[in-house]
């Protein structure tokens, strides 16, 4: 029968190799859960505003469904930029006075993925542009129109709460 043999020396059970570590805590308690915002977009101009935020992540503080919706015309957002409305407008009126105060015809070329890509900084830089007070204004528009079944909520936009949401997680 053979001898029992140790799988190490006596004189190797103090070194670093031999010796086992504390079992460590889980960490999973202490790790955030990522949260992120999946914007849906109908067409290219709205697509290209929300990724011209200055964002990398979002911070993990509840979970839940949000809708950011406008009606009549996603366009009413950017004109609230400018001026204040609660008159009920076809889209055709905002494409004209985007066009007046970007200087262009906003219909055709306001489409146009040059011009898209140019949006948010365009709606920073212009005179009597202010997203702030397009956030004020789309406010005041909804708390105005919040009782009223969606399609009878013209004009109205909730885009004020998915910027607000972008703004709190901007890149500093």
């Amino acid at each position: 029968m053979p001898k029992k043999t140790r799988a190490t020396k006596v004189t190797d059970g103090r070194k670093a190799w031999n010796r086992k570590s504390k079992p460590t805590a889980y960490r999973v308690e202490s790790i955030p859960i990522n949260r992120t915002i999946l914007i849906v977009c109908e067409g290219q101009t709205e697509a290209f505003y929300f990724r011209s935020f200055p964002v990398y992540g979002v911070k993990a503080e509840g979970l839940g469904y949000q809708v950011a919706y406008s009606n009549d015309a996603f366009e009413l957002w950017f004109f609230l930029h400018f001026e204040y409305t609660d008159a009920a407008h076809l889209r055709t009126f905002y494409y004209k006075a985007l066009g007046e105060k970007f200087g262009l015809n906003y219909e055709k070329e306001g489409k146009r993925y040059a011009f898209c890509q140019r949006l948010y900084s365009l709606l920073t830089e212009i005179d009597g542009s202010s997203q702030e007070k397009a956030l004020d204004r789309a406010r005041i528009l909804f708390e105005n129109k919040k009782e009223l079944p969606y399609h009878l909520q013209n004009p109205v936009t909730k885009v004020f709460e998915l910027v607000e949401e972008l703004n709190k997680n901007l890149r500093r």
